[in-house]
C-alpha cells in the first residue's frame, strides 16, 4: 500500500464529507470521488470490516438492503452501509472510508453495502461480501441493462467461491448465478388468491437455459417468476430453503417454512414484490446467524418502506403512494399489477417530474413493455397523468385500451386534485414512476388529507 497517496486520499475524503455535512447536505458520493481522485486504488488499500453482506440485483436492492440494516441496527449493531448514498463504487468508497478513524483504524466490523449490478465485478476485486443477495434479474434500462444475460455474467464474472450467495429460488435467471455448493433459495409458494399463470408483456426466460427447450410453468407468478421445468433435460428451480406457504393480507402476516420450523411473520407491506424483498432480508439474516424469533421481533416496527410504499385512511378513503424506478417496465408492471389487485372504485394519478436532462426525453420505448393493461378494468375512474410525456402516456393508456373519457394529461399539479371525484372514489393511487416525484406525491398527500378531513 503506497501511504503516500492513501492516507491523503483518506483524508481527502473526510474533508469532503465534512464540507458537506456542514452544507446540510445528506447522503453523497463525493467523498468517494476524492478518495479514487487521489489514490486509483484506494477501494484495496482501504482496511474493509469481516463481516460485508452486499445486496444487488434489478429491483428491490434498496429495500433489502435497508431493511437488513435497520433490522440489525435494532439489533445494537451499527453496520457500515450506503444507504444514504451511492451504489456505484464511490457510494461504496464513501461508506468504508466513513468507517476508518483519523489513525487508519476500523470502527465497525459489519458492513450492508447496495451495490448496482453493473459495478460489481469492479467492486467484487477489492471487496468480497461474505454473504451476497441477489434480489432478481429483469430488463431493465434499455441504455445500460436491458439484456438479462449479460446482467448475469456481469455479476457472475465478480463473485468469490468462498462467498455464499442468498437469492430469489422462483427467479429462473437469477438463481442460475454462481456455484449451487453455495447458495442459499428462497421463495413463496403458489398462494390462495392467485391464478397459475399471470400475463405479463416481457418473459425473459422461456426456453430452457440448458438444451433450448420450451419450458413447461408450474405456476408463472408474473414475467419469469414462478416454478417451472423442462421436460427434456430435467431442469427446473433450485430448492427452496426459506419458503413463504401463505399470506394474511387482512392480518399483515406471512407463515414461513424453514428447516428449524414455522413461522409467523409481520407483513411490511401488501405488494408480492415487497414480501419477496422481506423474504431476502429474513433469509439473509438467519444465514447471518440470527435467531428467527430475534428477527421476527425486530421487525415489529420496521417502517423503512415508507419511501416505496405509503399508506394513508381518512373519511373512508385509502390513499396509497407507490414509486418506482423510471425506463424500467418490469418495475412499473409491478406496480400496475399491484394497484389492479386491490378491490374498489379508484382514481390513479402517474407522476414524472421534469427529466435532469435530454438524455431521458428519448427513452419512451419502454412505456411499451409496461403492462399498462393491468389498469385497464371497471373500477378505474380516473386515470390521471402529470408529466412531461403526459400524451405519451396517454397513447400507451389508450392502446391498452383505456377508455378515453377516463384520461387526463396536465402538468399543472393544481389540476390533479380538481379532477378527482371524492364522492365516489374508495382508492386514490399516487404513482411516481422517477424520483423528483416523491415529493409531488407528498405535497398531493398533504393536500388530499386536508380536504378530506375538512369533510368529515
Amino acid at each position: 500500500m503506497s501511504i503516500l497517496r492513501f492516507y491523503p486520499a483518506l483524508y481527502g475524503g473526510k474533508l469532503a464529507a465534512l464540507i458537506i455535512k456542514i452544507l446540510g447536505r445528506k447522503g453523497t458520493y463525493f467523498p468517494g470521488v476524492v478518495n479514487l481522485k487521489i489514490d486509483p486504488d484506494f477501494l484495496s488499500h482501504i482496511k474493509k470490516p469481516d463481516k460485508i453482506i452486499a445486496v444487488t440485483g434489478t429491483n428491490g436492492k434498496t429495500t433489502t438492503s435497508n431493511m437488513i440494516l435497520d433490522i440489525l441496527r435494532n439489533g445494537g449493531n451499527d453496520p457500515v452501509n450506503n444507504s444514504l448514498g451511492s451504489n456505484t463504487i464511490h457510494g461504496v468508497l464513501t461508506a468504508l472510508s466513513s468507517n476508518i478513524g483519523i489513525l487508519g483504524n476500523k470502527k465497525n466490523e459489519i458492513a450492508v453495502l447496495e451495490i448496482d449490478e453493473r459495478y460489481t465485478p469492479k467492486i467484487f476485486k477489492a471487496v468480497q461480501p461474505n454473504i451476497l443477495v441477489i434480489t432478481n434479474i429483469f430488463q431493465d434500462s434499455y441504455r445500460r441493462n436491458a439484456h438479462t444475460d449479460f446482467i448475469k455474467s456481469v455479476i457472475e464474472s465478480g463473485i468469490d467461491k468462498n462467498t455464499k450467495i442468498i437469492v430469489n429460488g422462483d427467479d429462473l435467471i437469477a438463481s442460475n448465478i454462481g456455484c449451487d455448493d453455495n447458495k442459499i433459495c428462497y421463495g413463496i409458494d403458489r398462494l390462495s388468491f392467485e391464478t397459475y399463470t399471470r400475463e405479463s408483456r416481457l418473459k425473459d426466460l422461456s426456453n430452457c437455459p440448458i438444451c433450448g427447450t420450451k419450458l413447461t410453468w408450474d405456476f408463472n407468478r408474473y414475467h419469469h417468476i414462478g416454478r417451472t421445468h423442462c421436460e427434456k433435460c430435467g431442469f427446473k428451480n433450485k430448492e427452496i430453503k426459506y419458503r413463504v406457504t401463505s399470506v394474511d393480507f387482512d392480518n399483515m402476516t406471512f407463515t414461513l417454512e424453514e428447516p428449524l420450523g414455522t413461522f409467523s411473520l409481520p407483513l411490511i407491506n401488501k405488494s408480492l414484490e415487497g414480501l419477496y424483498n422481506q423474504l431476502a432480508s429474513y433469509s439473509t439474516l438467519r444465514e447471518y446467524g440470527m435467531e428467527a424469533e430475534n428477527i421476527i421481533k425486530l421487525t415489529q416496527n420496521l417502517n423503512i418502506v415508507e419511501s416505496r410504499f405509503k399508506y394513508k385512511k381518512i373519511a373512508n378513503r385509502n390513499i396509497y403512494s407507490i414509486s418506482a424506478k423510471g425506463l424500467n417496465p418490469i418495475a412499473n408492471s409491478r406496480v400496475f399489477d399491484t394497484i389492479s389487485r386491490i378491490n374498489g372504485t379508484k382514481c390513479i394519478v402517474v407522476m414524472n417530474d421534469q427529466p435532469k436532462s435530454d438524455l431521458y426525453k428519448e427513452m419512451l420505448s419502454w412505456l411499451y413493455d409496461a403492462d399498462f393493461e393491468y389498469l385497464n378494468q371497471d373500477e378505474l375512474s380516473k386515470l390521471i397523468f402529470i408529466s412531461w410525456k403526459g400524451y405519451d402516456l396517454k397513447l400507451r393508456a389508450l392502446m391498452a385500451g383505456i377508455d378515453e373519457d377516463k384520461i387526463f394529461v396536465t402538468n399543472d399539479e393544481k389540476k390533479v386534485i380538481s379532477n378527482i371525484d371524492m364522492n365516489s372514489l374508495n382508492f386514490i393511487f399516487l404513482h411516481d414512476i422517477e424520483d423528483p416525484s416523491v415529493e409531488m406525491a407528498d405535497r398531493l398527500i398533504n393536500e388530499l388529507s386536508l380536504m378530506l378531513e375538512e369533510d368529515k
